[in-house]
């Protein structure tokens, strides 16, 4: 399954936004296929990310936007506690941000780098060109 296609079944209410594929190649540009191993784990992660982005992007409260999973509701005087999700140790705190971001982060916590022989089919990664501080 692709990664638009995953992204129309876990956030079909973006299927209409007109900024859904930008979106889509934001997050392909951001989710690296050398830590993401398989294209089903790698296009799960760009769906992920994606609608995370939309969700920052259209700041919709309904969406899954929340400073956290929620830690406690009350009914009388409705109250709502969310869990502050910016202390918490291998937390980026953006992408915490949204139920997408944590969906990303379980993703991404279930992942882990790979160590192999060198010499094999590496689908480019070692070709990768990473910044530096020049």
């Amino acid at each position: 399954m692709s990664a638009s296609a995953i992204l129309s079944v876990i956030a079909p209410q973006f299927d209409s936004n007109p900024n859904r594929s930008a979106y889509i190649g934001f997050a392909t540009g951001q989710v690296t296929a050398c830590f993401f191993v398989g294209d089903s784990r790698r296009d799960r992660a760009i769906a992920y990310m994606a609608a995370h982005l939309l969700t920052l992007d259209t700041n919709a409260s309904v969406a899954g936007l929340s400073s956290g999973p929620v830690t406690s509701k009350k009914e009388g005087d409705l109250a709502v506690s969310f869990a502050n999700m910016t202390n918490i140790k291998n937390v980026d705190p953006l992408l915490a941000e949204t139920s997408y971001g944590r969906q990303f982060l379980n993703l991404r916590n279930s992942s882990g780098l790979f160590i192999g022989v060198t010499g094999g089919n590496d689908n480019g990664c070692s070709s990768q060109s990473f910044p530096t501080d020049d």
